[in-house]
């Protein structure tokens, strides 16, 4: 427990980390504005312009809609025949305009930051993961970490500590960040002059950001170890997410499914989605379709920690094994 006091005070005087943590959460700035942006009303002579197409496409309809269901069902029926196969034009869902079509409203307080929360936690992901990379390759840099192991040379103790540290601070920091995010969208619907109201599914998917940032806060101390150099480190992050996450995986059958943005989306927001190309083919030849896939919250949350408890380990083995 010395050493993780020793640690935290360490980390709690090192400029470079309590800068990027004060941009991080000056970025919930921005978040706010656009909060404030997405609950304008529509401007009046917007709505006077949509108004008078909702009526023109509502007389449209009163007087050819049935002519126009009756020919949609006819073109099914002839594709259908020609094609051997039952095909779905969709006649069925044909109907009358709607109004919210042309008049739209902005969107509840709650379905905002429900919807913007998985952006928004790219930004305390990338934050959290330069805090813990910093915090531990500055000392490899500067070769204080040789001192450091001369006063307390039993190496175990000294990764323990310093990654303990890195965790309370980016569970402190990804919390504080959280309360900012939701205090930032809520003040810029107030301001807009919409209703805001908390529900506990936000507050909830909250705690997961935080549980989020301290992960990637840890993932980025074992980068710092591994490497010993911020801007390697950080290459190497970006690189995986857009080498492996955004190329390699998305051209795998199935590859989707273990993308690390994907599964840090399931974890906040309880579930997320990719789409894989399938196809089928038949005798009159071959058809392919988008098909949408779900990752669960609990497959989210085991991918984060397995990405933890590998780079720890493997932090850990080169820290006790190479010289510094």
């Amino acid at each position: 427990m010395r050493l993780l006091g020793v640690e935290l005070r360490r980390l709690r005087a090192r400029a470079a980390v309590l800068v990027v943590m004060a941009i991080g959460l000056a970025g919930t700035l921005l978040l706010g504005w656009a909060a404030h942006q997405a609950a304008q009303p529509m401007p009046e002579e917007d709505i006077a312009q949509a108004e008078r197409f909702y009526q023109e496409e509502v007389e449209r309809w009163e007087s050819d809609g049935e002519r126009m269901v009756a020919e949609c069902l006819e073109a099914e029926a002839a594709e259908s025949e020609a094609s051997g196969e039952q095909l779905d034009f969709g006649c069925d869902e044909m109907g009358p305009p709607q109004r919210e079509w042309y008049v739209w409203e902005p969107p509840a307080f709650a379905e905002f930051a429900t919807a913007a929360l998985p952006s928004a936690m790219l930004l305390l992901a990338f934050v959290s993961l330069l805090a813990g990379v910093t915090f531990v390759a500055a000392e490899f840099a500067t070769g204080s970490i040789g001192t450091w192991l001369t006063f307390v040379p039993r190496r175990g103790r000294v990764f323990a500590s310093k990654t303990g540290a890195a965790a309370v601070g980016g569970l402190v920091f990804a919390a504080v960040w959280s309360a900012a995010y939701l205090g930032a969208t809520a003040l810029g619907y107030a301001l807009a002059g919409s209703e805001v109201a908390v529900t506990a599914t936000q507050v909830h998917a909250l705690l997961k950001v935080a549980v989020l940032g301290t992960a990637v806060t840890v993932v980025g101390t074992a980068l710092g170890f591994l490497l010993r150099h911020t801007a390697a480190a950080l290459g190497v992050a970006l690189g995986y997410v857009i080498a492996v996450d955004g190329i390699v995986l998305s051209a795998l059958r199935g590859g989707g499914r273990w993308s690390l943005l994907t599964n840090m989306q399931a974890w906040v927001t309880g579930s997320a989605s990719y789409y894989q190309d399938e196809c089928t083919t038949t005798a009159t030849g071959t058809m392919c379709d988008w098909v949408e896939h779900t990752v669960s919250m609990t497959q989210g949350g085991l991918v984060l920690l397995g990405v933890v408890v590998v780079l720890g380990a493997a932090a850990l083995l080169t820290f006790r094994r190479r010289d510094v």
